[in-house]
């Protein structure tokens, strides 16, 4: 313990008597550690911490599937779970939810508040193992038809709308003109993904269990004890086969492969997609902490070298070689600990800049912190790093011969060649990493660029979306509904301002999916997989939206062939509809789409008797409805002003108003519009459609920035280590230059001979990168779109941008060989 004082005194001392190069060292890491470290706290919270809900291992979501119709991720249907129920043999505990409904909250003291709304099965709660922190959860009487009046409000619900009242859980709310009892308050960090103001109970019929092909339904389930996962996924597969070979026509008779059903961890299903870039920044930023480390090696070794006479001399009075070493050593982990303070200060402000820089819909967002277990991952980090970096000097030290260097220390000569080729091969290194992230940002960037320029299918600029929700006690059918929609539009189109406005049940780039079945009169001229006969009756799965005349116009989709949506499309019109060119294409590739006749509503059994046939009167463009890098699938538009399915109308519609002047200035008048036709409806999802657009992309534009930022630290990280290198070798051969320009040499010889040194270091260093590259950007290749991991123009610049830099580095040292006076040179003889 003596010694190990003592070490660390000499360790302090030596370190405050070259203060530069301890700044210069602590700084260098300790961006490389506070950057892991804000990183790995992110990666912690979202991958590796376990979920907020008891034995949430044991949790996993149920997920039907129709793979050969493009339907990776299905539902259950009412009918579906009900039968999971009554056969099931794998877990403890099954229960339902469906998102992505909406309510109006009305209150005496304020205008209506639009909320989300979930509902659930009485069973979800205890499964989850999450108790309210006032009140109760659902009780099982309370989740029955028509007795369903009860809800749970969340955490920020709660704080937002009811300034935190102790005593809500009492009292009754009114959601959507009717009367709810709240029954408690969700916990503050509870959510199933996304945003649930509130839950409701989902009061399933099991005596009239609904439609089939309805699906709706998130199931999550608790494996039994003793039931592994592979054992459940094994009997969800035998359980899809009993129901298709019960209920044949509802599911794909002619493709018995097609449907099936499988297991997905709770953890995976909520971060699963963001799981792949997260790793590769993590590894980005560990590259960017391995340069720092070189680096900061290349300044110990230079160091060491100058310290050489002190080691021979402390060697000569007793000092053994150990002793040597562990000093060395010592002073590494005090530089090592040093940094990882201040590293956690950087971290500090890395992760504040981050919860403002990562999209909302990121989930686990909230958890991210530096807790112990991040705390403890900078303290490991800090110590390796020591190690790292301290193990240069301490290998060349134990290599050294001391008593030679004690003899040679007042004649001036160079380095031994063992420490220059170590010194070497740390820029090498550093170069190559460098080119490894530069690689990856060039991607990334090729990437977002065609992103950027991928055509969404309609005009961004200048169109005002809002949304809407009627309430069905208020508007219980079809006339009033569609009364409403064309009497607020009437009145929107009078706004100053306003050019072209319309409706759609489900707007572009909102992370809204609806998908429905079309049927055809007559068989397609395609033989797709995907088109599947039920009964005698052709049809398929697309998506499907209803809309307003003047949608088309005010999103400027193109009208490639027929017309578009008219106000005359009513329910005392033939039924029309209005496909896209996907669906055209796709199913007359070699024919006309217009005047063939769908259906969507459902058939039973196939009875072509009792479809409702449409016409398609018009073909239109492709929109790209969930994101720019997702293409769709094929779209119909069907009039709101005639019934989709039976008299079902949509009472969610979202507007889109196109502007002569800066659309978020219409807002109030807008809203204005819509109290004039009903004071109890709020708007709600306020946005301008470029801030849509730049939201789908938010993800992709923070991973660019990232890796940018990173690739860029690493870069000038691997300058400042060439030029370390150089300045230092010019140094140690500044006799030799000397010789050369006394015997007549040219400055230009000198600069060449120098600038040809950095450069094989640079071109080695290239070589190496470009080679990992290659195989290492294949795993950002869910990252990419429209670009190959190993593009060449990427990999291009990343060499141009690197070559550029290195000589760039070695220029300043090499002027200043060229510099060298023969005279003063020769002294050091």
């Amino acid at each position: 313990m003596q010694t190990l004082r003592q070490d660390l005194r000499l360790g302090l001392r030596m370190l405050a008597k070259s203060p530069g190069f301890t700044v210069v060292a602590v700084l260098t890491l300790a961006l490389g550690i506070g950057a892991n470290t804000a990183i790995f706290s992110v990666v912690n919270a979202i991958l590796l911490r376990p979920l907020g809900y008891q034995d949430s291992g044991s949790l996993t979501n149920v997920w039907g599937k129709f793979e050969k119709q493009g339907i990776p991720l299905l539902p259950f249907s009412d009918p579906e779970y009900f039968d999971l129920l009554d056969h099931n043999q794998s877990f403890s505990q099954i229960a339902g939810y469906a998102l992505g409904g909406s309510a109006n909250l009305t209150r005496t003291d304020a205008r209506p508040v639009q909320v989300t709304a979930a509902n659930a099965t009485a069973d979800l709660f205890p499964l989850l193992g999450v108790r309210p922190v006032l009140g109760r959860s659902f009780a099982a009487d309370e989740d029955q038809p028509g007795h369903a009046h009860f809800a749970l409000l969340s955490y920020a619900l709660w704080r937002s709308q009811f300034a935190g009242d102790p005593n809500v859980f009492s009292k009754t709310i009114q959601l959507d003109g009717e009367a709810y009892s709240v029954v408690g308050v969700l916990p503050k960090d509870f959510s199933l993904g996304g945003k649930q103001d509130l839950w409701l109970p989902l009061g399933l019929n099991r005596a009239k269990p609904g439609n089939r092909g309805s699906h709706y339904l998130h199931v999550m389930a608790r494996l039994k004890a003793g039931v592994s996962a592979a054992q459940a996924s094994a009997a969800m597969t035998r359980f899809a086969d009993d129901l298709r070979r019960t209920y044949p026509n509802n599911y794909n008779p002619s493709a018995p492969d097609d449907f099936g059903m499988f297991l997905m961890p709770v953890k995976e299903q909520l971060v699963g997609k963001v799981r792949p870039a997260l790793l590769v920044l993590l590894g980005a930023v560990a590259f960017v902490l391995l340069i720092a480390c070189a680096n900061v090696a290349n300044l110990l070794l230079v160091r060491a070298s100058a310290r050489g006479k002190e080691l021979a001399i402390r060697a000569a009075m007793g000092a053994g070689r150990g002793r040597l070493v562990r000093q060395l050593l010592t002073e590494s982990l005090l530089l090592a600990c040093g940094s990882g303070l201040l590293g956690l200060l950087l971290a500090y402000w890395g992760v504040v800049a981050l919860r403002g820089l990562v999209p909302a819909n990121t989930p686990r967002m909230d958890e991210v912190q530096l807790d112990p277990m991040v705390l403890a991952f900078t303290l490991g980090v800090a110590l390796l790093t020591g190690l790292l970096f301290g193990l240069a000097p301490a290998w060349q030290i134990s290599r050294t011969d001391l008593r030679e260097t004690l003899n040679e220390a007042g004649r001036g000569t160079s380095a031994a060649g063992g420490s220059r080729y170590l010194r070497a091969g740390l820029v090498v290194s550093e170069l190559a990493l460098a080119v490894l992230l530069l690689a990856g940002a060039g991607l990334l960037i090729r990437s977002f660029s065609r992103l950027l320029d991928a055509s969404p299918g309609f005009q961004t600029q200048r169109l005002l979306t809002m949304t809407l929700s009627l309430p069905e006690k208020a508007y219980p059918d079809g006339p009033p509904v569609q009364k409403f929609f064309a009497q607020l539009m009437e009145k929107v189109k009078t706004v100053p301002g306003v050019q072209s406005a319309g409706a759609v049940s489900l707007m572009p780039l909102t992370d809204s999916y609806s998908s429905g079945s079309v049927y055809f009169e007559s068989t397609p001229l395609t033989d797709l997989p995907r088109y599947q006969p039920v009964g005698n009756l052709p049809y398929t799965e697309i998506d499907q939206r209803a809309a307003t005349a003047g949608y088309f116009e005010a999103m400027q989709i193109p009208l490639v062939r027929g017309r578009m949506l008219r106000e005359g499309d009513d329910a005392s019109a033939p039924l029309v509809a209005v496909v896209d060119t996907d669906f055209a294409n796709r199913f007359w590739p070699n024919g006309d789409a217009i005047g063939q006749h769908v259906a969507i509503d459902t058939i039973p059994d196939g009875q072509m008797q009792k479809a409702r046939w449409r016409t398609i009167v018009g073909v239109v463009g492709h929109v790209k409805h969930y994101g720019l890098d997702v293409p769709g699938r094929e779209q119909i538009y069907v009039s709101h002003r005639q019934p989709m399915y039976g008299t079902y109308v949509p009472r969610d519609m979202t507007l889109a108003v196109r502007t002569s002047q800066e659309p978020a200035s219409l807002t109030n008048a807008i809203r204005e519009q819509v109290f004039s036709v009903d004071k109890d409806i709020p708007l709600y999802n306020i946005a301008t459609m470029e801030e849509l657009v730049a939201t789908s992309v938010a993800q992709p534009r923070l991973n660019l920035s990232l890796l940018v930022t990173f690739a860029t630290l690493a870069l000038l990280l691997a300058a400042v280590g060439v030029y370390g290198v150089m300045a230092y070798t010019v140094a140690q051969r500044t006799h030799e230059f000397g010789i050369r320009v006394a015997m007549g040499a040219r400055p230009g010889d000198v600069l060449k001979q120098v600038l040809v040194e950095g450069g094989r270091l640079a071109a080695l260093g290239l070589a190496l990168g470009l080679a990992a590259a290659l195989g290492l950007t294949r795993l950002m290749s869910s990252m990419l779109f429209e670009v190959k991991p190993g593009d060449p123009l990427a990999l291009g610049a990343a060499a141009a941008v690197l070559v550029i830099v290195a000589l760039a580095a070695c220029y300043i040292p090499a002027r200043r060989a060229t510099k060298v006076d023969p005279l003063v040179a020769l002294r050091y003889e």
